[in-house]
């Protein structure tokens, strides 16, 4: 197999690496298909910064919050600290912090995400509660730790004490499902 990490060295790199993978062409000049390849390449590490900072230039509608989501993907501990601190930032724009988390639980990165866990409960829970409903409900149920599925986030659910109704259902709601998804994996 070829070295697909060198590969990836430009939007067309991304292409390359797309076909490479799931073994169907990828148009470059097509932008739908080089934002689907960012966000199949970036949460593997095969996306170069440069890639990822060229998707604005090819969608200026929707670039800016596909470049947010594929850094947020990347399987980096700065690069998930970066997009943590954003998407907790009051002073992001909203769909720029949601771009973020929604990009930060990416299923085969627990590990590096498992320390996230408890900081959702303990920062982001009160940090989102100056939030309009609209967002701290987004942004609650975008940060919940969904790729952790264990006993252990379900418990940490059920003794948070989020600071508002919005905040409650949202967790109630993430737990729940949760715990659906737990149940299915022990019926296999």
């Amino acid at each position: 197999m070829p070295d697909l990490a060198a590969l990836a060295v430009s939007v067309p790199g991304l292409m390359v690496v797309n076909e490479k993978l799931h073994g169907r062409p990828a148009d470059a000049g097509d932008q739908q298909s080089a934002m689907v390849c960012a966000h199949e390449v970036a949460p593997r590490g095969l996306a170069s910064a440069a890639d990822i900072d060229a998707l604005p230039r090819l969608d200026p509608v929707t670039g800016e919050v596909n470049r947010a989501t594929c850094l947020a993907m990347r399987p980096d501990p700065a690069a998930k600290e970066a997009a943590w601190a954003t998407a907790l930032s009051s002073g992001e724009p909203a769909r720029i912090a949601q771009a973020c988390a929604a990009g930060l639980w990416v299923p085969g990165q627990e590990e590096l995400m498992a320390g996230y866990r408890d900081r959702y409960f303990a920062e982001a829970l009160p940090a989102l509660a100056t939030r309009s409903p609209w967002a701290k409900r987004r942004l609650s149920r975008l940060l919940f730790p969904v790729t952790l599925v264990s006993e252990a986030t379900i418990e940490a659910a059920n003794a948070a004490e989020p600071p508002d109704h919005v905040l409650r259902l949202a967790v109630a709601e993430q737990a729940t499902i949760m715990r659906r998804r737990l149940a299915a994996r022990r019926r296999r």
